[in-house]
């Protein structure tokens, strides 16, 4: 992440806990594997604890 105010910048890195970045997966494989895990509990928070207890 880029930010300026006036004269002055600075780059940072944002990091989201596992859970979080998890909760936001729109594809790919490991979106794939949480789904299948929620089909398995109809519970997304259980699917996502399942996930990244995993990974």
């Amino acid at each position: 992440m880029f930010i300026k105010i006036g004269k002055e910048s600075n780059i940072f890195r944002l990091e989201v806990p596992k859970e979080v970045y998890a909760a936001y997966l729109t594809d790919g494989q490991e979106n794939e594997d949480i789904m299948k895990f929620y089909e398995e509990h109809h519970d997304m928070q259980k699917a996502i604890i399942q996930f990244t207890s995993k990974t």
